[in-house]
């Protein structure tokens, strides 16, 4: 009898639980999408109170700076405030600034743009004076408000590109190609952003291909409270650790406990000298170079873009090839991590889904889109069940960065490459000796 009247009893047990709990989880999750969409709204309005410029960079064409000028502009990029405290991040919408590096081909034309904040632009030209005192520094028009991809008979193809590997491993960067040598042989110089630019530069008439990189500086990650989970209350305070670091420092004891003795317990003994092999110690030796050097959050994205009657599917590998020099088997890479089409045409019978990621890379491409809302995410990025794409940046250098994105020397003769016909700011011949 006791036995019934206990299994009676735990239904109501349950639904009075289930009461006192409900409310508090409610308030939860409205207070999390409140809060959400509180940042979302202050953010914005900030980002149209400082509103954007897009300076192209015009550069001579006896330019003889090693990508490592650009290294250094990229270290005055570096820029970390903004948003140190609680009211400028919270009440103001305040962020630390973003940059939109960007290599562009219109019909052929190859040009070097840098898009940011107007507030940032005497930074910029300062950084790109100082290494390359003989450019051109020029506010532009942008070029994407000549495109209409709804309504102007344009066809795309628009990619997002992700690493191979874990952060902490280096793409394969200038120092490796020789180009840090100063002094030697140009001609024996091999420059690994030229296979990029002679494509670009090789398109024809009609069609256009963008390359952008969004960078920002790299710090370590605050409490975010739309991130916290209700089911681990530890999310809910403290400070994420820099996962990028943290991630470097994982991989390198990774590799020294795959060759490492075991000791009595059978656990991985680094306390004994230990076998590394040659490319294990480059490894190593790599990504400790590679964090000990600025680090930037990046999302890089690529579109072809053309008028439909002569959109050519062929230029498509050769846009994502460009970028298959900076990776290698023992260094980190690129690939697409997502793109605006499927494989199959069953995919998307009615072909609304691709329609909308165009217009939503398209658009994202335009408002140089990436790190906040309404950028951070795809719906249906990927052919899953009601799956969605997260844009999560990774982490590149400044190093790395200035491999991807330098302005080329004499090693890259594309005739389209946009160059200033003379250098500007010749000192007279007759000055006193």
């Amino acid at each position: 009898m006791f036995e019934i009247i206990g299994l009676q009893f735990i239904p109501i047990v349950v639904w009075q639980t289930l009461a006192a709990v409900i409310p508090f989880y409610l308030i939860y999750k409205l207070t999390k999408i409140f809060w959400r969409e509180w940042i979302r709204y202050i953010q914005n309005e900030f980002f149209e109170k400082e509103g954007s410029i897009l300076l192209q960079i015009k550069i001579p064409r006896d330019v003889t700076k090693t990508p490592e000028a650009m290294e250094l502009m990229l270290n005055g990029l570096h820029q970390t405030g903004g948003e140190s405290t609680w009211i400028d991040r919270n009440w103001k919408g305040k962020t630390r600034a973003w940059f939109s590096l960007e290599i562009v081909s219109i019909s052929g034309q190859v040009y070097f743009f840098i898009w940011t904040r107007p507030s940032a632009r005497t930074i910029i030209e300062a950084q790109i004076y100082s290494q390359y005192p003989t450019a051109e520094v020029v506010e532009s028009e942008d070029y994407m408000n000549e495109f209409d991809l709804k309504t102007g008979g344009y066809q795309m193809m628009g990619f997002e590109l992700e690493l191979t590997k874990p952060d902490p491993y280096p793409i394969k960067t200038y120092i490796e190609y020789g180009l840090d040598k100063k002094g030697d042989d140009e001609e024996n110089k091999v420059d690994p952003l030229t296979p990029l630019l002679e494509f670009m530069g090789g398109i024809e008439q009609g069609h256009n291909i963008m390359v952008q990189i969004l960078v920002r500086s790299h710090k370590k990650n605050k409490r975010d409270f739309s991130k916290t989970s209700w089911w681990n209350p530890v999310s809910w305070f403290g400070k994420a650790a820099d996962s990028w670091k943290d991630d470097a420092y994982a991989e390198i004891k990774k590799i020294k406990e795959s060759v490492a003795g075991r000791n009595e317990a059978g656990e991985p003994d680094l306390t004994k000298p230990l076998n590394l092999t040659e490319g294990q110690k480059d490894t190593i030796g790599a990504i400790e170079r590679s964090t000990g050097k600025y680090g930037f959050d990046v999302g890089i994205r690529l579109i072809y873009l053309a008028k439909e009657e002569i959109f050519n599917g062929a230029n498509i590998p050769g846009m994502v090839g460009g970028f298959k020099q900076f990776g290698s088997e023992s260094h980190n890479g690129f690939k697409p991590a997502w793109k605006t089409g499927f494989d199959y045409p069953w995919q998307d019978v009615r072909g609304k889904r691709v329609s909308g990621w165009k217009e939503n890379i398209f658009d994202a491409y335009k408002a140089r889109g990436y790190f906040y809302k309404p950028y951070t995410f795809v719906g249906s990025g990927k052919f899953l069940p009601g799956g969605t794409y997260s844009r999560e940046p990774f982490v590149l250098n400044t190093e790395e960065l200035a491999t991807i994105y330098h302005f080329p020397g004499q090693v890259a003769q594309t005739p389209s490459f946009q160059r200033l016909s003379s250098r500007k700011g010749e000192p007279p011949a007759n000055l006193p000796i």
